[in-house]
C-alpha cells in the first residue's frame, strides 16, 4: 500500500494544466499568472491532500517541482543560474508540504471540535494525561507499519501534540488558522 501511483498521477495532470497555462498565458502579467496557478494548478495538487500527503522525500519532490517550475513561469524568470528558492521567497508563496501539513491540523481542529464528524476519530482520539506542552495533548498511535505510522491520524496527532498552547487554544477555525499560519511561519 502507498501512494506512489496516485502522487504520479496528480504531478502528471498538474504538469498538464501548468502546460496549459504556460501556452495562454506566457505574455500575461505576473498577477495573471500568480492568480492562474493559485486557481487551476495547485488545487490539483492539493485536492485531499491531508489524506494522501507523501512522507518519501522522492514524492515531496516531485510535487514541489511542479510548484518551483510554476514560480519560474510567474518570475519570467529561466536561467540555470537563478535561485527558484528565492523566487518562492519573493512570490512569498510555501512549500506544499507545509500547506499539507496546515491542512491536515486544520481537520483535526474541526474534527476535535465537532465541526467535522468523521467515525473513525473516535477509536483513534485518546486523551493523555500528560500535559507537558498542552492539556489538548492525544495519545501517541503505535505503528508496526511505516504505511500506518504515516498516515493521517498517527502523522497529525504528533504534530498537533507539538503545538503551542497559544494555536491550540484558539476560541474558532479562523483564528486557529491565524495562529497555526504565524506558528508555521516562525517555525521555518
Amino acid at each position: 500500500m502507498s501512494w506512489n501511483l496516485h502522487i504520479d498521477n496528480t504531478v502528471k495532470k498538474a504538469n498538464s494544466v501548468m502546460g496549459l497555462v504556460k501556452r495562454n498565458l506566457y505574455a500575461a502579467p505576473k498577477e495573471t499568472k500568480i492568480l492562474a496557478y493559485q486557481s487551476i494548478v495547485r488545487p490539483t495538487l492539493e485536492y485531499a491532500a491531508s489524506i494522501w500527503d507523501p512522507h518519501t522525500q522522492k514524492n515531496i519532490t516531485k510535487l514541489e517541482k511542479v510548484q518551483r517550475s510554476a514560480a519560474r513561469f510567474v518570475c519570467s524568470n529561466y536561467s540555470r543560474y537563478s535561485s527558484v528558492t528565492s523566487m518562492l521567497q519573493e512570490l512569498e508563496w510555501q512549500s506544499l508540504q507545509n500547506r499539507r501539513e496546515a491542512a491536515r491540523l486544520i481537520n483535526f481542529y474541526k474534527i476535535r471540535k465537532g465541526d467535522l464528524h468523521v467515525t473513525a476519530a473516535d477509536k483513534r482520539l485518546i486523551p493523555t494525561k500528560s500535559t507537558r506542552l498542552h492539556s489538548a495533548r492525544y495519545k501517541h498511535l503505535n505503528s508496526r507499519t511505516e504505511v500506518y505510522k504515516n498516515s493521517y491520524f498517527p502523522k497529525t496527532i504528533v504534530d498537533w501534540n507539538a503545538l503551542p498552547p497559544s494555536v491550540i487554544e484558539a476560541p474558532s477555525t479562523p483564528s486557529f488558522k491565524e495562529r497555526l499560519k504565524e506558528h508555521l511561519i516562525q517555525r521555518i
